[in-house]
């Protein structure tokens, strides 16, 4: 007798599942599912055909001192990158990686990122034809990029990660002077 009693509850539950996961896809009727937001973060299909966002990782801050205290470590950037005129954006991710994001006033950005660790911490997923080890200063620096110029760069440094990446290509010595102005 418990055993039916048992099953029975299974189907119940599994039927309550499947009716609120066709809810939640009515509910989500129309949304695009390839959409992302101004962070990257993209939006997957879920259950039953809804969206599933990721949840944003990033925290803004005002001043790179506050989002040191949050990370647990400072950055130094440059205050302002020439051609980089738009807004100026500092983040933390998971209070482990310290960003600021430079806009060039359309949709153009351009991050300097720091995270304790040795990994890649670039985000940059393509496929570069040129990739080339440089010295900058104390730092042995990868530059990855096309025809003559950059679009990331990645080093380690006293047991951080640092990643420079532009969405527009750069020159060389641009990126290497960016990078002097980098801890």
């Amino acid at each position: 007798m418990k055993r039916i009693y048992a099953l029975a509850l299974c189907a119940v539950m599994a039927l309550s599942l499947t009716a609120c996961a066709n809810a939640k896809a009515s509910d989500n009727a129309g949304l695009d599912n390839d959409a992302s937001n101004e962070y990257g973060m993209v939006s997957n299909e879920g259950i039953g055909g809804g969206t599933v966002q990721i949840a944003n990782p990033f925290v803004d801050y005002e001043t790179l001192d506050d989002a040191a205290k949050a990370a647990g470590f400072e950055l130094t950037a440059p205050e302002t990158v020439e051609g980089w005129d738009g807004e100026k954006i500092i983040q933390v991710a998971n209070n482990c990686m310290l960003q600021v994001i430079f806009h060039d006033g359309d949709d153009n950005r351009l991050f300097v990122r720091k995270e304790a660790g040795d990994a890649d911490i670039s985000g940059d997923y393509n496929t570069y034809a040129e990739i080339d080890a440089v010295s900058v200063g104390d730092y042995s620096v990868t530059l990855k990029g096309n025809d003559g110029t950059v679009s990331t760069a990645v080093w380690t440094s006293n047991g951080y990660s640092y990643a420079v990446t532009s969405d527009v290509p750069m020159a060389v010595d641009a990126m290497t002077a960016l990078i002097a102005q980098v801890a």
